[in-house]
């Protein structure tokens, strides 16, 4: 006696799965994954930005070494990778111009010591005001 099993199985009955869906879910996972470390880049960048603004505001009570201490302690509460050393504050013209330039990489570890980087993001923030 022969049996005839001759169905033909749809790919989705035979356990095969689209492309589609898991390029969807792996780019979904990849935007996530990337803005969970690049934003709190942008974050420290605004914070300091606006510190700056606030600090060149209230330049004419303010000596030079209280901004830089005022500017110190938040950068290292923001985790920034700058030394206060590059900071420059001016007074010149009738103003005073707060800057100060540093750079964060976006990364991926794989362990082991091995950093793989992806993206520089140069960052400048300043502050200016009348004095």
């Amino acid at each position: 006696m022969k049996i005839n099993n001759s169905k033909k199985y749809s790919k989705k009955e035979a356990g095969f799965l689209s492309f589609g869906p898991l390029l969807f879910i792996l780019l979904v996972l990849v935007t996530v994954f990337s803005s969970f470390k690049i934003i709190p880049f942008y974050y420290s960048y605004y914070e300091l930005q606006n510190l700056f603004q606030a600090q060149a505001e209230v330049a004419t009570i303010s000596k030079d070494s209280e901004i830089i201490d005022i500017i110190d302690r938040a950068m290292k509460k923001l985790e920034v990778p700058a030394d206060v050393k590059d900071l420059r504050i001016r007074r010149e013209s009738g103003k005073i111009i707060i800057e100060l330039s540093y750079s964060e990489v976006f990364f991926i570890d794989f362990g082991e010591g091995y950093d793989y980087d992806i993206w520089e993001f140069d960052f400048k923030p300043r502050g200016e005001a009348r004095i």
